[in-house]
């Protein structure tokens, strides 16, 4: 199917009022960075630990996108990503 699961490192935990950014903020921001504003996710975004037990400000998000080709993949792992103002590292 083209599925590619990728996790994007260093990522901002909290917003206003020191709340964590839940799924829907974490997918409207994540469809900010290239190729995604219309890509096909087979998950909803989440926090690779659970919120309660992250003890930074700071951790990683999982997330998969259907990428056949494999371009938006290539495109995300050799450019430079932001979410929320910061740079994050993303790898497959």
């Amino acid at each position: 199917m083209g599925w590619t699961q990728l996790l994007a490192h260093r990522v901002p935990v909290f917003g206003e009022y020191y709340i964590p950014f839940g799924p829907e903020v974490l997918l409207k921001e994540v469809k900010t960075m290239p190729g995604l504003k219309k890509a096909h996710f087979a998950m909803p975004l989440r926090w690779l630990k659970p919120v309660d037990c992250i003890e930074s400000d700071y951790s990683t998000i999982t997330f998969a996108i259907s990428d056949p080709d494999g371009t938006t993949t290539s495109t995300l792992l050799r450019g430079r990503a932001t979410l929320f103002g910061k740079e994050v590292e993303i790898q497959r």
